[in-house]
């Protein structure tokens, strides 16, 4: 019998259920999972090579972020509290360098309500100040108060 992909959950009781009864299951997960983190560490490892290498910062810092993205959800499986590895200084500009080229690419498609709403889902909050200046917070995901989108 193959499970399904979703996590266990209140609303999937049946999964848990079945997870609980199957640890061979459980096992292949974990083992799977430990595999992603050491193929994502090996993708990130090539991309700062890439970026020592002078390639576009932008293009690798889109791809160290996908690589991230995946590379969280197997640290999640494993019940990881903290990622194992640190960026380095080059590779969180990368990302940056990828996030104002997705910024530039949305400049004039977005009402000023829209980019308040993406600004406020990544934990950031602008003040504007009659003086010109601009106040930003930002909040670490870890301390979001909800989630949005459900019910």
């Amino acid at each position: 019998m193959q499970f399904p992909a979703c996590a266990p959950c209140g609303a999937h009781a049946g999964n848990l259920l079945w997870l609980r009864s199957n640890p061979g299951w459980r096992r292949r997960r974990i083992i799977d999972a430990r595999e992603k983190i050491r193929s994502c560490d090996d993708r990130l490892d090539k991309y700062r090579k890439a970026l020592d290498a002078g390639v576009d910062e932008a293009t690798i810092g889109k791809w160290i972020a996908d690589v991230l993205a995946e590379r969280a959800v197997a640290e999640k499986i494993l019940g990881l509290s903290a990622p194992e590895r640190v960026l380095t200084k080059k590779e969180i500009r990368a990302m940056v360098a990828a996030l104002k080229d997705i910024v530039r690419a949305l400049d004039g498609y977005l009402t000023p309500k829209e980019r308040a709403d993406i600004y406020d889902e990544v934990g950031l909050s602008l003040t504007y100040h009659e003086s010109g200046l601009i106040e930003v917070e930002a909040r670490p995901s870890s301390t979001q108060l909800g989630v949005g989108g459900g019910t």
